[in-house]
Protein backbone atom coordinates (compact mmCIF):
# COMPACT_ATOMS: atom_id res chain seq x y z
CA UNK A 1 0.00 0.00 0.00
CA UNK A 2 1.72 3.31 -0.92
CA UNK A 3 2.17 5.78 1.46
CA UNK A 4 -0.85 8.52 0.49
CA UNK A 5 -2.95 5.80 -0.69
CA UNK A 6 -6.46 6.83 1.02
CA UNK A 7 -5.04 10.12 1.93
CA UNK A 8 -6.67 13.43 0.85
CA UNK A 9 -4.10 15.35 -1.07
CA UNK A 10 -3.84 19.09 0.74
CA UNK A 11 -2.81 22.45 -0.60
CA UNK A 12 0.67 22.96 -1.55
CA UNK A 13 2.29 26.02 -2.03
CA UNK A 14 4.75 26.80 -5.23
CA UNK A 15 9.10 27.41 -4.88
CA UNK A 16 7.68 31.43 -4.94
CA UNK A 17 5.39 30.87 -1.80
CA UNK A 18 2.13 31.49 -3.65
CA UNK A 19 -0.98 29.15 -2.71
CA UNK A 20 -2.35 26.92 -4.77
CA UNK A 21 -5.02 24.22 -3.95
CA UNK A 22 -4.47 20.87 -4.60
CA UNK A 23 -6.96 19.16 -7.52
CA UNK A 24 -8.48 17.12 -4.57
CA UNK A 25 -9.62 20.09 -3.10
CA UNK A 26 -11.77 21.19 -6.11
CA UNK A 27 -14.26 18.14 -5.16
CA UNK A 28 -14.44 18.30 -1.33
CA UNK A 29 -17.86 18.97 -0.36
CA UNK A 30 -18.44 21.67 2.15
CA UNK A 31 -17.90 25.02 2.03
CA UNK A 32 -15.71 25.21 -0.99
CA UNK A 33 -17.62 22.19 -2.16
CA UNK A 34 -20.42 22.64 -4.92
CA UNK A 35 -22.82 22.06 -2.18
CA UNK A 36 -21.90 25.76 -1.30
CA UNK A 37 -24.81 27.46 -3.56
CA UNK A 38 -27.52 25.67 -1.18
CA UNK A 39 -25.72 26.52 1.71
CA UNK A 40 -25.91 30.67 0.79
CA UNK A 41 -29.44 30.53 0.01
CA UNK A 42 -30.55 28.57 3.26
CA UNK A 43 -27.91 31.33 5.30
CA UNK A 44 -29.73 34.20 3.27
CA UNK A 45 -33.30 33.27 3.31
CA UNK A 46 -32.69 33.02 7.20
CA UNK A 47 -31.99 36.44 7.22
CA UNK A 48 -34.44 37.76 4.69
CA UNK A 49 -37.19 36.21 7.16
CA UNK A 50 -35.42 37.94 9.93
CA UNK A 51 -35.98 41.11 7.58
CA UNK A 52 -39.30 40.84 7.40
CA UNK A 53 -40.40 42.56 10.87
CA UNK A 54 -38.53 46.23 9.52
CA UNK A 55 -39.95 46.04 6.12
CA UNK A 56 -43.36 45.52 7.69
CA UNK A 57 -43.03 48.46 10.13
CA UNK A 58 -41.41 50.54 7.44
CA UNK A 59 -44.81 49.54 5.47
CA UNK A 60 -47.22 50.64 8.28
CA UNK A 61 -45.28 53.54 9.18
CA UNK A 62 -45.46 55.02 5.90
CA UNK A 63 -48.72 54.63 5.20
CA UNK A 64 -49.77 56.58 8.45
CA UNK A 65 -50.46 59.81 7.01
CA UNK A 66 -50.37 61.34 10.15
CA UNK A 67 -46.67 60.38 10.77
CA UNK A 68 -45.76 61.75 6.79
CA UNK A 69 -47.26 64.53 7.16
CA UNK A 70 -45.67 65.82 10.12
CA UNK A 71 -42.07 63.75 10.02
CA UNK A 72 -42.01 63.17 6.19
CA UNK A 73 -41.33 59.77 4.56
CA UNK A 74 -37.97 59.70 5.22
CA UNK A 75 -37.81 57.07 8.37
CA UNK A 76 -40.40 54.43 6.50
CA UNK A 77 -38.36 54.61 3.34
CA UNK A 78 -35.31 53.84 5.60
CA UNK A 79 -37.08 50.65 7.21
CA UNK A 80 -37.87 49.50 3.70
CA UNK A 81 -34.98 49.89 1.69
CA UNK A 82 -32.22 49.71 3.72
CA UNK A 83 -33.22 45.53 4.71
CA UNK A 84 -32.62 44.98 0.96
CA UNK A 85 -29.38 46.78 0.82
CA UNK A 86 -28.63 44.67 3.92
CA UNK A 87 -29.62 41.82 2.41
CA UNK A 88 -27.62 42.65 -1.44
CA UNK A 89 -24.17 43.23 0.76
CA UNK A 90 -24.89 40.08 2.74
CA UNK A 91 -25.28 37.63 -0.69
CA UNK A 92 -22.19 38.88 -2.08
CA UNK A 93 -20.24 38.64 1.20
CA UNK A 94 -21.79 35.01 1.09
CA UNK A 95 -20.39 34.36 -2.56
CA UNK A 96 -16.95 36.05 -2.44
CA UNK A 97 -16.24 33.66 1.09
CA UNK A 98 -17.04 30.39 -0.71
CA UNK A 99 -15.47 31.52 -4.55
CA UNK A 100 -12.96 34.41 -3.79
CA UNK A 101 -11.29 33.60 -0.47
CA UNK A 102 -8.23 31.57 0.57
CA UNK A 103 -9.44 28.21 1.06
CA UNK A 104 -7.05 27.85 4.14
CA UNK A 105 -9.54 30.44 5.89
CA UNK A 106 -12.81 28.91 4.56
CA UNK A 107 -13.32 27.13 7.74
CA UNK A 108 -16.55 26.40 10.29
CA UNK A 109 -15.94 29.35 12.63
CA UNK A 110 -14.83 32.03 10.55
CA UNK A 111 -17.94 31.51 8.29
CA UNK A 112 -19.85 31.65 11.98
CA UNK A 113 -18.17 34.92 12.42
CA UNK A 114 -19.16 36.14 9.43
CA UNK A 115 -22.97 35.51 10.05
CA UNK A 116 -22.62 36.64 13.30
CA UNK A 117 -21.15 40.35 12.27
CA UNK A 118 -24.11 40.77 9.72
CA UNK A 119 -26.04 39.66 12.70
CA UNK A 120 -24.67 42.37 14.77
CA UNK A 121 -24.64 45.09 11.79
CA UNK A 122 -29.02 44.65 10.90
CA UNK A 123 -29.49 45.21 14.65
CA UNK A 124 -27.31 48.17 14.88
CA UNK A 125 -29.22 49.21 11.75
CA UNK A 126 -32.73 48.59 13.57
CA UNK A 127 -31.95 50.45 16.74
CA UNK A 128 -30.13 53.48 14.77
CA UNK A 129 -33.74 54.22 12.84
CA UNK A 130 -35.95 53.07 16.05
CA UNK A 131 -34.86 55.98 18.05
CA UNK A 132 -35.74 59.05 15.93
CA UNK A 133 -38.82 57.38 15.37
CA UNK A 134 -39.36 57.25 19.55
CA UNK A 135 -38.18 60.19 19.60
CA UNK A 136 -40.36 61.82 17.19
CA UNK A 137 -43.43 60.27 18.62
CA UNK A 138 -43.13 61.56 22.00
CA UNK A 139 -42.15 65.34 20.93
CA UNK A 140 -45.16 65.07 18.87
CA UNK A 141 -47.18 63.63 21.09
CA UNK A 142 -46.25 66.61 23.89
CA UNK A 143 -46.68 69.32 21.35
CA UNK A 144 -50.01 68.72 20.09
CA UNK A 145 -51.18 68.20 23.51
CA UNK A 146 -49.55 70.55 25.18
CA UNK A 147 -48.42 73.68 22.80
CA UNK A 148 -51.01 73.11 19.80
CA UNK A 149 -51.67 76.47 19.27
CA UNK A 150 -48.56 77.78 19.95
CA UNK A 151 -45.88 75.33 18.23
CA UNK A 152 -44.82 76.41 15.17
CA UNK A 153 -46.02 72.98 13.28
CA UNK A 154 -49.47 73.29 14.17
CA UNK A 155 -49.97 77.27 14.14
CA UNK A 156 -50.86 76.55 10.44
CA UNK A 157 -53.53 73.84 10.54
CA UNK A 158 -55.24 75.71 13.42
CA UNK A 159 -55.28 78.88 11.39
CA UNK A 160 -57.10 76.80 8.80
CA UNK A 161 -59.64 75.17 11.10
CA UNK A 162 -60.71 78.38 12.73
CA UNK A 163 -61.43 79.82 9.58
CA UNK A 164 -63.17 76.22 8.53
CA UNK A 165 -64.72 76.21 11.93
CA UNK A 166 -66.19 80.16 10.89
CA UNK A 167 -67.87 79.30 7.64
CA UNK A 168 -69.21 75.75 9.16
CA UNK A 169 -71.41 78.07 11.47
CA UNK A 170 -72.57 80.41 8.91
CA UNK A 171 -76.19 79.85 8.53
CA UNK A 172 -75.22 79.42 4.72
CA UNK A 173 -73.23 75.86 5.99
CA UNK A 174 -75.33 75.03 9.07
CA UNK A 175 -77.14 72.44 6.69
CA UNK A 176 -74.49 71.22 4.70
CA UNK A 177 -73.15 68.12 4.72
CA UNK A 178 -69.62 69.14 5.17
CA UNK A 179 -67.61 72.33 5.10
CA UNK A 180 -65.92 71.57 1.75
CA UNK A 181 -69.59 72.12 0.04
CA UNK A 182 -69.91 75.04 1.62
CA UNK A 183 -69.26 78.97 0.04
CA UNK A 184 -65.50 79.74 1.03
CA UNK A 185 -63.52 76.45 0.74
CA UNK A 186 -60.65 76.64 -0.78
CA UNK A 187 -58.55 73.01 -1.47
CA UNK A 188 -54.87 73.25 -0.23
CA UNK A 189 -52.94 70.46 1.42
CA UNK A 190 -54.10 72.07 4.91
CA UNK A 191 -57.48 71.84 3.80
CA UNK A 192 -56.96 68.19 2.50
CA UNK A 193 -55.41 67.04 5.62
CA UNK A 194 -58.18 68.30 7.47
CA UNK A 195 -60.59 67.16 5.92
CA UNK A 196 -59.01 63.67 5.59
CA UNK A 197 -58.03 63.66 9.46
CA UNK A 198 -61.60 64.60 9.92
CA UNK A 199 -63.46 62.16 8.24
CA UNK A 200 -60.60 59.16 9.89
CA UNK A 201 -60.31 60.13 13.30
CA UNK A 202 -64.01 61.51 13.58
CA UNK A 203 -62.81 64.53 15.64
CA UNK A 204 -64.01 68.35 15.80
CA UNK A 205 -61.49 71.06 14.04
CA UNK A 206 -57.77 70.75 15.43
CA UNK A 207 -56.69 72.13 18.44
CA UNK A 208 -58.23 71.27 21.75
CA UNK A 209 -59.56 75.19 22.07
CA UNK A 210 -62.90 75.88 24.23
CA UNK A 211 -65.24 78.18 22.54
CA UNK A 212 -64.49 81.84 22.84
CA UNK A 213 -65.75 83.55 26.44
CA UNK A 214 -68.59 86.27 25.82
CA UNK A 215 -67.98 89.67 23.93
CA UNK A 216 -67.18 91.66 27.56
CA UNK A 217 -65.06 89.08 28.59
CA UNK A 218 -63.17 88.55 25.50
CA UNK A 219 -62.68 92.06 25.09
CA UNK A 220 -61.15 92.09 28.76
CA UNK A 221 -58.91 88.91 28.03
CA UNK A 222 -57.74 90.92 24.69
CA UNK A 223 -56.79 93.70 27.13
CA UNK A 224 -55.12 91.51 29.52
CA UNK A 225 -53.16 90.38 26.82
CA UNK A 226 -51.80 93.27 25.33
CA UNK A 227 -50.54 94.68 28.28
CA UNK A 228 -48.16 91.58 28.81
CA UNK A 229 -46.99 91.38 25.51
CA UNK A 230 -47.65 87.88 24.97
CA UNK A 231 -47.00 88.19 20.89
CA UNK A 232 -46.69 85.20 18.89
CA UNK A 233 -45.94 84.63 15.77
CA UNK A 234 -48.80 83.49 12.94
CA UNK A 235 -51.25 83.39 16.16
CA UNK A 236 -53.96 85.65 16.34
CA UNK A 237 -54.81 87.16 19.55
CA UNK A 238 -57.79 86.02 20.00
CA UNK A 239 -56.37 82.51 20.21
CA UNK A 240 -53.56 83.46 22.81
CA UNK A 241 -55.72 85.18 25.43
CA UNK A 242 -57.05 81.60 25.74
CA UNK A 243 -56.14 79.68 28.27
CA UNK A 244 -54.21 82.34 29.59
CA UNK A 245 -53.91 82.82 33.33
CA UNK A 246 -56.99 85.81 32.91
CA UNK A 247 -59.24 82.97 32.44
CA UNK A 248 -60.75 80.84 34.66
CA UNK A 249 -62.08 77.38 33.84
CA UNK A 250 -65.92 78.59 34.24
CA UNK A 251 -65.26 80.50 31.66
CA UNK A 252 -64.65 77.84 29.00
CA UNK A 253 -66.55 74.37 28.78
CA UNK A 254 -64.17 71.59 27.45
CA UNK A 255 -64.57 69.11 26.76
CA UNK A 256 -68.17 69.89 24.27
CA UNK A 257 -69.46 68.65 21.97
CA UNK A 258 -70.16 70.56 18.51
CA UNK A 259 -71.44 69.35 14.99
CA UNK A 260 -68.03 68.34 12.59
CA UNK A 261 -66.79 70.64 10.04
CA UNK A 262 -67.07 67.53 7.13
CA UNK A 263 -69.97 65.55 9.10
CA UNK A 264 -73.38 66.96 10.76
CA UNK A 265 -72.80 64.28 13.30
CA UNK A 266 -71.57 65.54 16.89
CA UNK A 267 -68.09 65.36 17.55
CA UNK A 268 -66.40 65.82 21.02
CA UNK A 269 -62.45 64.53 20.18
CA UNK A 270 -60.25 67.69 18.95
CA UNK A 271 -58.71 66.17 16.06
CA UNK A 272 -55.10 67.23 17.64
CA UNK A 273 -55.94 65.12 20.57
CA UNK A 274 -56.92 62.06 18.81
CA UNK A 275 -53.34 62.52 16.43
CA UNK A 276 -51.86 62.75 19.50
CA UNK A 277 -52.58 59.34 20.58
CA UNK A 278 -51.71 57.83 17.17
CA UNK A 279 -48.01 59.40 17.53
CA UNK A 280 -47.70 57.98 21.55
CA UNK A 281 -50.10 54.81 20.90
CA UNK A 282 -49.02 53.49 17.20
CA UNK A 283 -46.13 54.87 16.45
CA UNK A 284 -44.66 54.46 19.80
CA UNK A 285 -45.33 51.01 20.11
CA UNK A 286 -43.73 50.36 15.97
CA UNK A 287 -40.54 52.06 17.66
CA UNK A 288 -40.33 50.42 20.53
CA UNK A 289 -40.55 46.89 18.96
CA UNK A 290 -38.12 47.93 16.55
CA UNK A 291 -35.65 48.71 19.58
CA UNK A 292 -36.06 45.41 21.16
CA UNK A 293 -35.83 43.87 18.15
CA UNK A 294 -32.43 45.47 17.26
CA UNK A 295 -31.21 45.11 20.78
CA UNK A 296 -32.71 41.59 20.64
CA UNK A 297 -30.10 40.39 17.64
CA UNK A 298 -27.27 42.62 19.06
CA UNK A 299 -27.63 40.53 21.96
CA UNK A 300 -27.54 37.46 20.09
CA UNK A 301 -24.65 38.18 18.19
CA UNK A 302 -22.63 39.49 21.20
CA UNK A 303 -23.33 36.24 23.27
CA UNK A 304 -22.86 33.63 20.42
CA UNK A 305 -19.50 35.39 19.70
CA UNK A 306 -18.57 35.43 23.46
CA UNK A 307 -19.38 31.43 23.43
CA UNK A 308 -17.58 30.84 20.55
CA UNK A 309 -14.22 32.76 22.20
CA UNK A 310 -14.60 31.14 25.12
CA UNK A 311 -14.75 27.71 23.51
CA UNK A 312 -11.55 28.53 22.12
CA UNK A 313 -10.10 29.00 25.10
CA UNK A 314 -10.67 25.83 26.83
CA UNK A 315 -7.24 24.01 28.17
CA UNK A 316 -6.19 21.18 26.18
CA UNK A 317 -7.14 17.97 28.15
CA UNK A 318 -4.26 15.27 28.60
CA UNK A 319 -5.17 11.87 27.90
CA UNK A 320 -5.47 9.58 31.06
CA UNK A 321 -2.74 6.77 30.79
CA UNK A 322 -4.01 3.25 31.98
CA UNK A 323 -1.96 1.70 34.65
CA UNK A 324 0.62 -0.82 33.34
CA UNK A 325 -1.35 -3.29 35.88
Amino acid sequence: MAPNDGVEPGPSYSSSGRFSPSSGLEGRKGPRGADWFPRVVTVWGVFALVCVLPIWNGISLYTIEDWTYFQGPLYPLLLIFLPFVFLTVLAVALVLFHKAINPAFQTENTFVMLLLNFVLLLGVIIIAVSLPIADASVTMSTDLLSQCVYDPVTTDLQAHAVVLRNIRDSPDCQAEESVASCKGWKSTPVTEYLLRTGSEHECLDFCPLPPLPPKSKTTALLQKSNSTRRHRAGVPQALLSVGSEAASPSDFHWPYSRVGLFTLEPRRTPCSVAIAATFETYIGTIATQLFVYGCSLVAVSLLVSFGKLTSTCEPERKPIRSGSG
